[in-house]
């Protein structure tokens, strides 16, 4: 399944609000449209995650060259409204700090001020 991209705009950074599964088939595919996103100068990237219900080794990868994209350009990566399924992927992958995993979009606008 494809991982559809609605995108709205904050002073500080960009909201994602996904929905699709991360996976093996959908991957390339959005790694593809990020690094887009970045090239054209959004280096705050905030993911809503509340529609993906699945996440696995190749979604991961994806997000950590995300977040090494993002790195020089003095950019941050979040996610919020982390489901259940991805949550325990990320935990189990000690990426929930890493990626910024916060509760809310408020939170997680909150921390790329800092």
């Amino acid at each position: 399944m494809k991982v559809t991209i609605r995108k709205h705009s904050q002073p500080d950074a960009l909201i994602l609000d996904l929905d699709g599964d991360f996976d093996l088939y959908s991957s390339n595919e959005f790694k593809k449209q990020i690094e887009e996103l970045i090239n054209q100068g959004n280096h705050n990237l905030l993911f809503n995650m509340e529609k993906v219900k699945y996440l696995d080794s190749t979604g991961i990868g994806v997000l950590i060259r995300i977040m090494l994209l993002l790195k020089p350009k003095e950019g941050k990566i979040r996610l919020f409204n982390v489901n259940e399924a991805p949550m325990k992927v990320l935990e189990l992958t000690l990426l929930v700090q890493m990626l910024g995993v916060t509760d809310s979009e408020e939170t997680a606008l909150a921390s790329i001020t800092i």
